[in-house]
């Protein structure tokens, strides 16, 4: 039912080469571009100046935030956010993992790391309650089907 996920995300990069494909056969330059290969695909690169300059700022901030990872121990952000900025899951996942970080640094910082511990088992639970609870709504889903030959509502564990 996902059809970002089984249509459009599989077909983006066919439909960019026939894109690109039809655009250069529109400026006769398809020829010229079919027999260059290896590594000459780079002295023909001419980007845009303003992506250039922002991919160098981008480039310079995960390595930045790399160093800051591995030199200080508490570094408060990992690299891998700029991968997932301004992406839909991340919009999705922000305040969860917002909420969870809240939690284990209130635990650490008045419990220690004794009450973390002893907390552990609790907040694993309620992950674990949390996929079950997934896994009946989908045991429920299958049974509705097979009574009714109708497929049941649906019902989203995780965005999409």
């Amino acid at each position: 039912s996902d059809d970002w996920a089984t249509k459009t995300a599989p077909s983006l990069a066919f439909d960019n080469t026939i894109h690109f494909e039809q655009t250069l056969a529109n400026q006769d330059r398809l020829a010229a571009a079919s027999t260059i290969s290896g590594w000459a695909h780079f002295t023909h690169i001419h980007p845009n100046p303003k992506f250039l300059l922002v991919f160098i700022i981008g480039a310079g901030l995960v390595i930045l935030f790399t160093m800051g990872r591995l030199r200080f121990t508490k570094w408060p952000l990992h690299p891998v956010l700029f991968l997932v900025w301004t992406t839909w899951a991340a919009t999705c996942f922000a305040f969860p993992l917002f909420l969870g970080w809240l939690i284990k640094s209130l635990v650490t910082k008045y419990g220690g790391g004794t009450t973390y511990r002893n907390l552990m088992p609790m907040m694993l639970g309620l992950i674990a309650g949390d996929m079950l609870a997934g896994v009946i709504f989908t045991i429920v889903g299958l049974i509705y089907y097979l009574i009714t030959h109708q497929p049941p509502q649906k019902f989203g564990i995780m965005p999409g």
